[in-house]
């Protein structure tokens, strides 16, 4: 389970283009406005915060795309060798300049929060792309960016929709590039993560043979219909190119190893999480809480059905659940009641009468996601839907295997899921975010 501001922002993008930020739209500068009140630390930090995300929306199309500012959305840009020296080269400037820029010291609490939350994300973009080196290491990074590049143009209607397809166009000229560089940037990834990449490409090719096609069907202009024509048919000359590379010849050789060490693993805990404790003491924390959930999970299978093993009891109960065909309709239902006893029981506040949708997972993450939140940016201004993607089974499997993925969405799993994804969770959390001032904290 996932929560995506938006597909866009998957890890993908991360690996390739990291740090999910977007820059300060003209429209929305009064959220951002110096108050009279204000100190000039205070007012240091916006305008250190303003000119950040300015030059890495600038440098991150995708991100700024999802972030409902769409001054860059017919360009793509990130994933090159050079794109990522340079963005390297600008995160340390400016997490050297930060604190010369501020002074944190001076800041009221909650500014100080904002302080803190963009260095450890400088902190953590840095550790991607000099560290953890995803670019180098896991193939479905490059399937991931080109798929949400144009993915992210056709699931919300921000703009007309010739429009978006003329940005679309422009992406999908550069896609083949995305492919190219793969090749002489990967090297002995993990087995695993080369299988999932070739699960992966079917979705990623599928999005460029069948979906893309079928949304930008009703554009009317011959001339961009041509155009788009030709740049599909070298995207999907390049993605069966990546698809026999991966087959043919990085399969063989993907020897690596996952783990990322424990000293890169505490930083990202830090950086990402705000987790300070040891490995240590969260492995006992982790070890101690699996034991009680197996003792709980063994003493509520016995009062169900005594005498039967735990995991039969398990097994049985996830019999029951929807027909992939009415996954979408139930999840919907679901929804409901769980968001109506919120308010009977006046256990949260749901600060909006807008229902999260529930829609099948896009054909390109499917390999790698049963469910996800996928929100709009805090700078959409038209565009406004939130997703609740459920992945239905897919039609070439067999029986086994549709009724084995089928089973995680039983009756009694399927609204635990959707709290977490939806109210009180993740979709519910979007809303208020939603309403904070701090740009920080509404966009990292």
């Amino acid at each position: 389970m996932k929560a995506l501001r938006t597909p866009s922002v998957l890890a993908a993008l991360l690996l390739l283009s990291p740090g999910c930020t977007t820059s300060r739209p003209a429209a929305r500068d009064d959220v951002q406005a110096a108050a009279p009140s204000e100190s000039s630390a205070q007012v240091a930090l916006r305008g250190f915060v303003d000119a950040y995300f300015e030059e890495h929306f600038r440098r991150s199309p995708m991100s700024a795309t999802s972030a409902g500012v769409h001054t860059y959305d017919g360009e793509l840009r990130g994933f090159r060798p050079e794109d990522r020296a340079s963005h390297l080269a600008f995160l340390k400037d400016r997490l050297a300049a930060l604190p010369q820029a501020v002074d944190r010291a001076a800041l009221p609490p909650g500014d100080r929060a904002d302080y803190d939350i963009l260095e450890n994300h400088l902190r953590a973009r840095i550790l991607d792309l000099e560290t953890v080196r995803s670019w180098e290491r896991n193939p479905n990074a490059y399937l991931g960016f080109a798929s949400n590049a144009v993915y992210q143009l056709i699931n919300r209607d921000f703009a007309p929709l010739e429009e978006r397809m003329r940005s679309a166009v422009k992406r999908m000229v550069v896609v083949p590039e995305v492919f190219a560089a793969a090749p002489a940037n990967l090297k002995n990834p993990p087995k695993l993560w080369t299988e999932i990449a070739l699960e992966q490409a079917k979705g990623t090719r599928s999005l460029y043979a069948q979906t893309l096609p079928q949304a930008f069907a009703p554009v009317q202009d011959a001339a961009l219909q041509a155009d788009f024509k030709q740049a599909q048919a070298k995207c999907l000359e390049a993605i069966d190119g990546y698809i026999r590379f991966l087959k043919d010849d990085l399969l063989a050789r993907s020897n690596g190893d996952f783990a990322i060490g424990e000293a890169t693993y505490r930083q990202k805990l830090q950086y990402e999480e705000g987790v300070t404790d040891s490995i240590d003491s969260l492995l006992g924390w982790g070890r101690a809480e699996m034991k009680r959930t197996q003792e709980q999970f063994s003493a509520v299978a016995a009062r169900i059905a005594p005498g039967k093993a735990p995991m039969d009891v398990y097994r049985e109960l996830g019999k029951e659940h929807p027909a992939g065909a009415e996954l979408v309709s139930t999840t919907t239902a679901t929804l409901e009641d769980i968001r109506q006893f919120l308010i009977d029981h006046r256990i949260i506040t749901v600060p909006s009468e807008v229902r999260a949708k529930v829609a099948e997972t896009p054909v390109f993450s499917r390999a790698l996601s049963f469910a996800s939140m996928s929100t709009p940016g805090p700078f959409e201004m038209k565009a406004t839907e939130a997703y609740y993607y459920v992945t239905p089974p897919d039609p070439a499997w067999s029986a086994e295997q549709a009724e084995q993925h089928m089973s995680f969405y039983n009756r009694y799993a399927l609204p635990l899921v959707s709290i977490h994804e939806a109210y009180p969770g993740h979709y519910v959390q979007f809303l208020w975010t939603n309403r904070i001032q701090s740009k920080v904290r509404r966009l990292l």
